[in-house]
C-alpha cells in the first residue's frame, strides 16, 4: 500500500518567512492583498499591520444545476462570503495572510447546499540580489457538478487541495534566472465512494513535488527569451490502483512589451510523462506539445483585449484513463466606461481528448468534450468600499457521449462591501 504525507501548509509557511526575514538584508516587498471585487480597497492600518475585511453576499439564477443532458433541474443559490486578511510589513517587505469562506444555499435542492474554505500565506523577501517568494494555497471545497474532478453529471465531491511554492531569482545584467519548488496534495474526502470498477475516487488522492528551473535572457530593454525546465514526481498513496508517474518538461518562450500596447508572456514545449506500470489502469504515457501564456493588447486607456492559451494534460477519473489532453483558448474584452463603471464580455472553448476508447451506454469510441461558454460582467465600484455587479453566462458542453452534454445558463448579482 502506497503511503503519503500531510504538511501544514500555513505553519510551514509562517515559519520559514520569519526564518527568511531574520537572515536577510531586506530591500522591498509587494505581498499586498488584491480583491477584484475591491481594486481601490486600502485597508486600516492598526499600528504597522494594515488590515483588510470584506463580506459579499448575492444569488445566482441557473437553469441546469446538475448539468444533466435530460432532465434539467433550476434552481436559486444565495452566497455568501465573508473574508479577512492581514498584511504585516517587515521594513521594505511584507507578509500577508487571508482568509474567506463561500456559504452557497440552494432554494428548492438544499442537500446541495455547501461551505468552501480558502487560506493563503504569502512573503515575498529581497535579500541583497535575490527576491525569495514563498506561498501557501490551501482550499477546502465542492466540487462543482458534471465538472471533471467529478465524473457522472449530478454528482459533487468533497476535496481539499494544498499548494506551496517556494521560488528564488535573481537579474544579473541580461540575465534572469528563477528556481521554484512546488508542492500540492490533493484528496476527496468521502473514503471508499465507488468511482469505476474496484476504484474510489479517494484512490485518485496524490501528492506531487516538482522543481521548475526558469532562465531568461533580456535581448531588447522589454523583451525577454525565456527557457523553461520542469520536472515532477506524482504519487498516488491511498491505492495501489492508480499507478505513479513522472514527467519532464521544456519550454520555449518570450515575454515582455511591443509598441506600448502589446503585453505578452507565452511559451511552449513538449512535455513528457510516463506512467507505472498497472493491472487496471491504461498504460498509455504522454508525449506532446504544451503551451501557456496570454497576451494583452491595450487598443486604448479605457479598452483591453486579452488571449489566454493553455495546452497541458490534465489527471482523468474517466474510467481507467490516466489522464486527457486539454486545449483551452479564452478571450476577454474589457472596457471602462468611467473610472467606476467596468465591463467584460468573454468568449473560451474547450477541448478534451482521451486518449483510449471506452464504452459508454452501449458506444465504444474515444471520448472528447468540447466545452463553450460566454458571458458578460458589468461591475460598479460606488465606493472604494462598495461595489456593484450583474453578470450572464452561457455554458454548452458537446462530448462524444451524450451523457455528458449539457446547456446551462447563470445570471448572477453580487454586492460586495470592505476595507
Amino acid at each position: 500500500m502506497k503511503k503519503g504525507f500531510k504538511a501544514s501548509g500555513v505553519v510551514y509557511v509562517l515559519v520559514m518567512a520569519v526564518l527568511l526575514w531574520l537572515a536577510a538584508g531586506l530591500d522591498k516587498a509587494d505581498a499586498q492583498i488584491l480583491s477584484l471585487d475591491l481594486p481601490n480597497r486600502e485597508g486600516v492600518e492598526v499600528g504597522n499591520i494594515i488590515v483588510h475585511s470584506a463580506f459579499q453576499t448575492g444569488v445566482d439564477f441557473e437553469s441546469n444545476i446538475f448539468l444533466s443532458e435530460q432532465s434539467e433541474d433550476a434552481d436559486i443559490i444565495t452566497y455568501y462570503r465573508p473574508s479577512f486578511g492581514v498584511e504585516i510589513p517587515m521594513e521594505d517587505n511584507r507578509l500577508s495572510l487571508e482568509y474567506d469562506a463561500n456559504v452557497a444555499e440552494f432554494s428548492d435542492h438544499i442537500e446541495q447546499s455547501h461551505i468552501d474554505h480558502r487560506m493563503r500565506g504569502l512573503a515575498e523577501i529581497f535579500w541583497t540580489d535575490y527576491e525569495i517568494k514563498i506561498s501557501d494555497v490551501y482550499q477546502r471545497y465542492t466540487t462543482r457538478a458534471g465538472s471533471d474532478e467529478t465524473g457522472l453529471p449530478g454528482s459533487r465531491q468533497r476535496k481539499w487541495h494544498n499548494t506551496i511554492l517556494a521560488s528564488i531569482e535573481t537579474e544579473l545584467d541580461q540575465l534572469e534566472c528563477k528556481l521554484t519548488y512546488i508542492n500540492e496534495m490533493d484528496k476527496y474526502l468521502q473514503k471508499n465512494k465507488p468511482l469505476f470498477g474496484p476504484m474510489n475516487y479517494d484512490d485518485k488522492n496524490y501528492t506531487l513535488n516538482a522543481l521548475d528551473i526558469e532562465a531568461g535572457y533580456r535581448f531588447q530593454p522589454k523583451t525577454t527569451f525565456l527557457f523553461n525546465l520542469v520536472g515532477g514526481l506524482i504519487n498516488y498513496y491511498s491505492s495501489p490502483l492508480v499507478p505513479d508517474s513522472y514527467y519532464i518538461e521544456s519550454l520555449f518562450g518570450i515575454k515582455g512589451e511591443w509598441f506600448g500596447k502589446f503585453t505578452f508572456n507565452m511559451r511552449g514545449g513538449v512535455k513528457y510523462q510516463e506512467y507505472d506500470r498497472s493491472t487496471f489502469m491504461e498504460d498509455d504515457n504522454y508525449v506532446d506539445f504544451v503551451a501557456r501564456g496570454g497576451i494583452d493588447y491595450a487598443a486604448s486607456e479605457d479598452d483591453t483585449l486579452r488571449l489566454t492559451v493553455i495546452r497541458t494534460n490534465r489527471d482523468s477519473i474517466h474510467h481507467t484513463m490516466n489522464y486527457y489532453a486539454m486545449n483551452f483558448v479564452a478571450l476577454d474584452y474589457i472596457h471602462n466606461f468611467t473610472d467606476k463603471i467596468t465591463s467584460d464580455v468573454y468568449f473560451s472553448w474547450q477541448r478534451n481528448q482521451y486518449p483510449d476508447e471506452t464504452l459508454v451506454d452501449g458506444d465504444l469510441a474515444e471520448r472528447r468534450d468540447d466545452i463553450c461558454a460566454v458571458g458578460a460582467m458589468l461591475r460598479y465600484d460606488v465606493r472604494d468600499w462598495l461595489s456593484l455587479q450583474v453578470g450572464h453566462e452561457f455554458r454548452k458542453k458537446d462530448s462524444k457521449f451524450r451523457r455528458y452534454n449539457y446547456d446551462d445558463h447563470v445570471t448572477s448579482l453580487r454586492a460586495t462591501v470592505g476595507f
